[in-house]
């Protein structure tokens, strides 16, 4: 570890609230601290923990536009590099290769005069990939946009085959094909589709079927899973009290087929229970499952509310079993008058598969189709007695909006970033950022040095250590908080480590209601886990708020403008000051959204000449003057009075440590 004097100036200087909440007020353990540690105790128990478990540290830097993105510059390989985004989250060479050469015709340039050489980057060389002796793994998800987003994505299809049973690979390494089947969401949409049948398993060997066509091959089911029914129900589709019947209670259900063979039952997916206009439905002959089959016209509500969403009044009162595969429905519940009739749907059962570990089933065949429910994930593991060999690497392209000229507006995805997520790509370059890693030095207090500092002879603490910094909008963290949202941005708030509201840029009339966002970041920050207000100093969540995210919204907030949503992000901004007040917790927890209902507590004030201050986990960063993210982060405060008035606590603490 450093020498404390270092750390003193940096605590000082720095400034990272992680550093501060841990030497005030225990956000991160005990500040009993033992003659030998050279740093903050919180720290060092931080870093240790995130080490021995093998996790990343989070930052989450919420923004006003990802234009604004700034805090990634003081951690290498998070620098964002365009629009808020870092190099591992340009999937496409073409992309990387502008981006890097618009940033190196800047260097020199206002944009970059607190950032590079006295800032926390040391340089930015010639970007060129192909060659060299830095590498960068290309991690996260492509989400389908319809024709908002900003790329193409194509994959090739599988690059193994199964052996014959009696066909020798001579030589060739062999392969396991372990498969796994999750519901269909934006992330996996250009996976396989299937129509899955889960069956009781009887051995330990899990062997899949997987039905393409003609093509007959096999896999091993990675998972276990439990039969869940809804609501204690017994699965039974057969409505004896018709008068009772609640149809919205039903949108959402996944109805099986079950199959029951000598002591082996089954069950394959039908589809799920949406709600439809039967003017719109049409009465024909199908081979989907049993029953009498409705095939839905095109302009037929039941297709767009297959996410289980009632997309009115009137007379879409049916209840369908809807299955995307078919587009084709299932009429289950027809309104007549004001009661309903039910069509029988044969061996149809209501309920659902979880995963666990324990469960006793598994997934032994899958049907595969253009578009479904499901989708399967292959993955392949060597070993000597497996079944599939290679065959080919496979393809993938990747287009770009803008840049690449058979760009397609149809079918666009997006890219989201996201450390847990398999490796798409190692990309192999020279040149680009080489940081000083200020975050992992001078406020974790690492030792050694990373690959974003030098070409050769990395190694210690700094590079082992694994920082991700997700950038949000305002927009984006309002969905993603929203209890019925789905949306994915790489980041489970669950796993934030640090905070940062950003000052840079313009919060101008926000238009997204901000109330849920509002309610989880001040939960996260005050440490609230339930409705009691009721917490833990180790769960609050220490933030670093620029005074400018609070003033901007303030005016905003005020007359004329009168902005609602202005108003709830200036009312958190007040409240998260205001973290040690127990009473405000214990409000914040019971009311949840409501507690910003025209919220005028007189002690959610802030004096006009305070812009710069220190609350527990939360501290105020004065940046009318320089950006929070600068070349004077490591300015040196102890001798200005103010400031080390502001940072006595701190200082004090650093001092006690030696």
């Amino acid at each position: 570890m450093k020498h404390k004097n270092s750390y003193v100036k940096k605590c000082i200087a720095g400034v990272l609230t992680i550093a501060l909440a841990a030497g005030v007020c225990q956000s991160y353990g005990s500040i009993e601290a033992s003659a030998q540690e050279m740093t903050l105790p919180g720290i060092q128990q931080l870093v240790q923990e995130k080490q021995t478990q093998g996790e990343t540290f989070h930052i989450l830097e919420i923004v006003a536009d990802k234009s604004n993105a700034s805090i990634g510059y003081l951690i290498g390989g998070e620098e964002p590099v365009s629009e808020g985004r870092k190099l591992s989250e340009l999937p496409a060479a073409s992309e990387r290769n502008k981006t890097m050469q618009e940033l190196q015709s800047q260097v020199g340039t206002e944009n970059f005069k607190d950032l590079i050489g006295n800032g926390p980057v040391s340089r930015l060389d010639h970007y060129q990939e192909g060659s060299g002796s830095r590498t960068e793994d290309i991690r996260g998800s492509f989400v389908a946009r319809g024709t908002q987003g900003r790329y193409n994505y194509v994959t090739g299809g599988s690059a193994y085959r199964m052996l014959q049973d009696t066909e020798d690979p001579k030589g060739q390494t062999r392969y396991d094909r372990k498969s796994t089947v999750e519901a269909t969401n934006d992330t996996n949409a250009v996976m396989q589709g299937v129509i899955p049948t889960f069956t009781k398993w009887t051995s330990a060997t899990m062997v899949m079927r997987v039905e393409n066509g003609t093509e007959v091959t096999e896999a091993y089911a990675a998972d276990r899973y439990i039969l869940q029914y809804y609501d204690g129900e017994d699965g039974s589709m057969n409505i004896t009290n018709p008068a009772d019947f609640a149809p919205d209670k039903y949108i959402g259900h996944k109805v099986y087929a079950e199959q029951v063979s000598g002591s082996i039952t089954s069950y394959t997916y039908l589809g799920t229970i949406v709600k439809g206009d039967e003017s719109s439905a049409s009465v024909e002959n199908s081979e989907n499952a049993s029953g009498v089959t409705r095939s839905l016209s095109d302009n037929d509500p039941a297709a767009a509310t297959a996410s289980g969403n009632d997309p009115g009044s009137g007379t879409s009162a049916n209840l369908y079993v809807y299955n995307s595969s078919t587009a084709s429905s299932v009429l289950w519940a027809k309104k007549v008058g004001e009661t309903y009739t039910f069509e029988p749907i044969t061996d149809g059962k209501f309920l659902h598969f979880d995963k666990d570990a324990n469960g006793d089933y598994y997934v032994s065949k899958v049907s595969c189709v253009s578009d479904a429910d499901f989708r399967l994930s292959d993955v392949y593991t060597e070993n000597s007695a497996g079944r599939y060999v290679k065959v080919g690497n496979g393809t993938t392209t990747v287009k770009v909006k803008d840049i690449d000229a058979d760009f397609s507006a149809q079918d666009t995805y997006d890219f989201i970033g996201d450390n847990s997520k398999n490796v798409f790509e190692t990309v192999t370059y020279s040149g680009g950022f080489y940081n000083k890693e200020w975050f992992k030095k001078e406020v974790l207090n690492l030792s050694g040095s990373s690959s974003y500092e030098k070409d050769t002879d990395y190694s210690g603490e700094v590079n082992d250590f694994n920082i991700e910094v997700t950038t949000l909008t305002l927009a984006q963290l309002a969905e993603l908080t929203a209890t019925d949202s789905q949306a994915y941005y790489g980041i489970n708030l669950d796993d934030v480590d640090l905070i940062y509201l950003s000052g840079r840029g313009s919060y101008a009339a926000e238009s997204v209601n901000m109330t849920s966002a509002a309610t989880a970041l001040t939960k996260m920050i005050f440490g609230i886990k339930d409705t009691t207000g009721e917490r833990n100093n180790a769960d609050r969540v220490p933030v670093v708020m620029d005074y400018g995210f609070y003033s901007k919204n303030k005016t905003l907030a005020e007359e004329p403008n009168n902005n609602q949503n202005n108003k709830i992000l200036t009312q958190m901004a007040l409240t998260i000051l205001k973290v040690s007040d127990d009473n405000i917790a214990k409000e914040v927890a019971s009311q949840g959204d409501a507690y910003w209902n025209g919220q005028t507590a007189a002690s959610l004030s802030l004096d006009d000449s305070v812009k710069e201050a220190l609350y527990d986990n939360v501290y105020l960063n004065d940046d009318s003057a320089t950006p929070y993210v600068a070349s004077d982060f490591m300015a040196d405060w102890k001798g200005n009075a103010a400031k080390a008035a502001t940072f006595e606590a701190v200082l004090k603490r650093s001092e006690d440590v030696v």
